[in-house]
């Protein structure tokens, strides 16, 4: 396994905890100590009656978070005994690190068969990082025979931030094995719907849209539901050919009723745009249902307004929450925006702040105005106008009409720079 791909592994063994901790929200909370002493000495207590407490421990969260304990000082052979237990009890993170540990050989010999069948165990229980890691197999050819369309399947269901590049190099290798087998062919006599459609995927990376709509067609003909939400999507942007919804959502809706994510996603778009809620509010919670990240966002929001569903900041919340722990930079804005105002959860504007960095840095512009709100107002922070006024010059360079009004009126004022009536207007036209 070379050296970037072993190192994205060892990012996904971290990951799940590890993005906990940097989001504030310690493995800790999800722990039951009411049976039992804590877990967590304190400095106090020898190491040996530490060890002793925990083997009391029958909660599989808590011995999954004192084997992750053992993993931080690389104690793998301690860390081994929690982590089968914790399997014997189907928890999902210790069988998938359990897999994890095989595939490096932390602390046991390598043994690849071993470490597939663990991600396999844990992807029937729902882990997306298990479901990275047997990528990755199949990506390297470790443990399974190497198979590009299985790894890139199982990249995009994981819905990983960092499997993003991983389902670029998938997606070029798969689109370059059906186009060379095109070029060797009669284009009368292929007749594969998956084949069709990475060579449609090849022409629309490309930008040769005419091209991609006759082989999405072809593909879409013989019932690839990616191909009908594909075509589908590129009906209603008018790509390679004239603008027609009516046709995308024809197309949208036959990909749907095969339990497409993408397309039950962009239906509920549609029905958003037309103003019917309720269907729209169906449609992402199908999609969000069947792994889709985007519709986890969308549903939050329909919660957050009470838009086809009874108003629920609880829900509302927790969608958000599960999307932003998979890096969507939307969703990370909004738990940003939900710790600032205190809906739901406890206002907390540290939390705040940490949210509306990270989303900021995903390419979040609206984060990046949030931020600068944060900053001039002295909310969280100390106030600072230099570095308000900062980020809302990159996000009104990017468009955001909110972040060139605050630099209107940070120019009137004198906040943070000379006062400057000609740049405040300047910011105030733009943003018209």
């Amino acid at each position: 396994m070379d050296g970037k791909k072993s190192l994205i592994l060892f990012i996904a063994i971290i990951y799940m905890f590890g993005i906990c901790i940097y989001f504030g929200y310690n493995w800790l909370s999800k722990l039951d100590f009411n049976n039992h002493s804590n877990p967590i000495s304190s400095q106090n207590e020898s190491d040996k009656q530490k060890e002793e407490s925990y083997k009391t421990i029958e909660d599989p969260w808590t011995l999954n978070g004192i084997a992750h304990e053992y993993m931080g000082t690389k104690e793998y052979d301690k860390a081994m005994p929690f982590l089968l237990k914790a399997a014997e009890k189907k928890q999902k993170n210790a069988i998938n690190t359990l897999g994890c540990i095989y595939l490096e050989g932390l602390g046991v010999a390598k043994d690849y068969k071993k470490a597939v069948e663990y991600f396999k165990q844990s992807i029937e229980l729902g882990h997306n990082n298990a479901q990275f890691n047997l990528g990755l197999c199949y990506y390297n050819g470790t443990g399974v025979e190497q198979d590009y369309e299985k790894a890139l399947e199982l990249f995009e269901k994981s819905g990983l931030p960092n499997a993003e590049e991983l389902i670029k190099e998938a997606r070029q290798e798969v689109e370059k094995k059906y186009v060379l087998d095109y070029l060797k062919e009669d284009i009368n006599n292929i007749n594969d719907d998956k084949k069709l459609f990475y060579i449609a995927s090849h022409y629309y990376n490309e930008k040769k849209y005419d091209k991609a709509v006759e082989y999405y067609t072809k593909s879409a003909n013989l019932g690839n539901a990616d191909a009908q939400n594909n075509l589908g999507n590129l009906y209603e942007h008018g790509l390679g050919v004239e603008i027609d919804y009516k046709k995308a959502f024809e197309l949208y809706k036959k990909s749907a009723q095969q339990g497409n994510h993408k397309a039950l996603n962009s239906l509920g778009y549609l029905y958003l745009a037309g103003k019917k809620y309720e269907q729209a509010a169906e449609m992402f919670e199908k999609s969000a249902n069947n792994g889709n990240n985007d519709s986890r966002v969308n549903l939050g929001i329909m919660y957050e307004r009470g838009l086809g569903v009874k108003q629920d900041y609880e829900k509302a919340f927790n969608f958000y929450r599960q999307s932003a722990d998979l890096g969507n930079p939307i969703a990370l804005n909004n738990v940003g925006i939900m710790y600032r105002d205190g809906k739901f959860v406890q206002q907390n504007y540290r939390l705040a702040m940490v949210y509306f960095q990270a989303s900021y840095q995903k390419g979040n512009y609206l984060a990046c105005e949030n931020l600068g709100d944060m900053y001039r107002n002295g909310i969280g922070v100390q106030q600072d106008y230099k570095t308000a006024m900062d980020f809302f010059k990159i996000a009104a360079e990017n468009g955001n009409k909110h972040a060139m009004i605050n630099l209107g009126d940070m120019y009137s004022k004198g906040e943070g720079v000379e006062k400057n009536l000609k740049e405040a207007e300047y910011w105030y036209n733009k943003a018209k």
